[in-house]
């Protein structure tokens, strides 16, 4: 309190810069990527296979994810402590839309967000070309501005505008043909592919989407899905069919001549095999009166909810573009908050049938009490994502009731020595110590990037395996007395057989030229056949990384 009354009577007193990027700029948005960042990359690199990866967790300036961000520190605003008090207090329906579509305006003008889609959506950093579009489309064509310069821009201010591009888009790139009637929701389709890639990633598994380039994810070819309120547009399964043809889905909707309009679409694309439709009673609950026995078990559950408790709430809040949606698409009673935790209802009821279940949000003040309901439900995980989309961003929320994919260690450091010095540290540590081989990964070793704003990091990826337990006291214990003969060996696997495999990951931001750096180090346990109790081998595997980051945190 001083020091900010210091500052306030004193302009001239300045604090000192951080030794790492702020997230962000004065004005309160992200930095723009600077071409600095690209022009060091190999340009077969960056044109072939970009080290780029889907992972948005990592975030060293904070040293926390995104599920830990309060609504203030969200990337458009500065933080705002009184706002923040604010919005803690109960909100009539009115207030808050007005704050939402507020919300949404300095959103709009904060700047693009099209360097913050999936890096496997075919939009990143892809746009369009729309006047090669107009030509090949005379129905698209029509909707295009002349401009005095002589360059043509979409009129972004006519709803059918939207429903001409987004079925050019999928004609050309996806081989979709596709419609919807008027007064229906067009979906932005980078926006709904965004969310089709985080399903990838979440059924591909943490390791993966942690140690792989994202286009090199191992993402299972054949998935069952559920799409709740599948829309006249059917968007998820088209696309979902279309990217990984070896997905199946089942997409409900209360509407029947929304219903109606989606079977039309899959049958004009042949997917009827792939793609089934039901129509479900309002008053029905969403997954547990949807679901047969004899539909079995599902991958996931997806859900692009009414944002809305009111038309005059949806209204307020789209103010910045033409919105086409009708009522049984944007409004439910108690908002998306109310819908979702019907979902989360179900799931406490179904629990592993389904393995991932997911919503897309509108609010972002909808995250936190989503994820306190899912983790209040039982959930053993829960994960959140932001989408991106020109001006836009949604948020989405997935939980699970099945076990974590892996176990996980993780350390943060400072450190003043080059990157090759770190390694050959860890290298000499497996030396010392024994029983343990380790082997980086050449192909995956050097820049990447990665995160929300895609940030350049150093990052080198390495499998090990122990073969024996060496670095504990018990070890060093055992070691003399078997040298005296008193004793049998320590814990050891069997014959060509490993006590546990591991992936390590160690990431380095800034210029190799500072004098300190930030290093993160992520160790996973890796599932394996090997001779010891669970309970053993997360004994082993938290010692070893224990003592592995003792040695890194100095």
């Amino acid at each position: 309190l001083a020091l900010a009354l210091a500052l306030s009577l004193s302009p001239s007193l300045a604090l000192p810069s951080p030794p790492y990027p702020a997230p962000f700029d004065s004005l309160g948005s992200f930095p723009p990527i600077q071409p600095a960042l690209l022009r060091s990359m190999p340009t077969e690199r960056l044109a072939a296979h970009p080290r780029v990866s889907c992972s948005d967790s990592f975030k060293l300036a904070g040293k926390r994810t995104a599920d830990e961000l309060s609504d203030s520190e969200e990337e458009s605003f500065a933080p705002d402590p009184a706002g923040r008090a604010a919005r803690k207090k109960p909100r009539p329906c009115e207030q808050r839309a007005a704050e939402d579509a507020e919300d949404c305006y300095k959103t709009f003008h904060a700047g693009d967000f099209d360097n913050r889609m999936h890096p496997r959506n075919i939009y990143f950093r892809k746009q369009p070309d729309f006047a090669k579009l107009a030509q090949k489309y005379p129905s698209f064509s029509k909707h295009m501005i002349q401009q005095k310069d002589g360059k043509s821009l979409l009129n972004w201010k006519d709803a059918q505008a939207h429903i001409e591009l987004t079925k050019t888009l999928l004609q050309e790139d996806f081989q979709i043909s596709w419609d919807i009637p008027p007064h229906f929701l067009c979906p932005p389709l980078p926006q709904r592919l965004n969310y089709i890639h985080w399903i990838e990633d979440l059924l591909a598994g943490t390791i993966e989407v942690e140690t792989k380039p994202a286009d090199s994810l191992a993402i299972p070819p054949h998935v069952r899905g559920v799409d709740i309120g599948v829309g006249a547009n059917c968007i998820y399964p088209l696309l979902g069919v279309r990217t990984q043809p070896g997905w199946k889905f089942l997409g409900s909707d209360i509407n029947g001549t929304a219903l109606e309009c989606a079977r039309a679409n899959v049958q004009r694309n042949g997917l009827e095999g792939s793609i089934d439709l039901r129509l479900m009673d309002r008053q029905k609950r969403l997954l547990v009166d949807l679901l047969k026995e004899e539909d079995g078990e599902f991958d996931f559950v997806m859900c692009n909810p009414p944002f809305f408790a009111s038309m005059d709430e949806a209204k307020n809040a789209s103010h910045v573009r033409s919105c086409s949606g009708n009522f049984d698409e944007m409004v439910t009673d108690g908002g998306e908050v109310a819908f979702v935790s019907r979902i989360i209802e179900d799931s406490k009821k179904l629990q592993t049938r389904v393995r991932w279940y997911t919503s897309m949000l509108g609010h972002r003040s909808s995250v936190r009490r989503i994820m306190g309901e899912a983790k209040g439900a039982g959930a053993k995980q829960v994960r959140t994502t932001k989408f991106f989309q020109g001006k836009t961003v949604r948020w989405a929320v997935g939980w699970s009731f099945h076990a974590q994919d892996a176990r996980q260690t993780t350390c943060h450091f400072v450190r003043a020595e080059s990157r090759d010095e770190v390694v050959k540290e860890i290298e000499s540590f497996v030396q010392q110590t024994g029983g343990i081989q380790l082997e980086w990964d050449s192909s995956l070793c050097g820049e990447w990037l990665q995160g929300k704003n895609m940030t350049k990091l150093w990052k080198a990826i390495a499998h090990g395996k122990v073969l024996h337990e060496t670095w504990t006291r018990r070890a060093r214990r055992q070691q003399k007395m078997q040298s005296s003969g008193d004793a049998d060996r320590g814990q050891t696997g069997q014959e060509g057989q490993e006590l546990f495999s591991f992936v390590l990951v160690l990431q380095a931001m800034g210029s190799e030229d500072a004098e300190l750096r930030e290093w993160q180090a992520n160790i996973w346990l890796l599932p394996s056949q090997h001779s010891l109790s669970a309970a053993d081998t997360h004994r082993l595997f938290d010692s070893f990384s224990t003592v592995l980051f003792k040695i890194l945190n100095v």
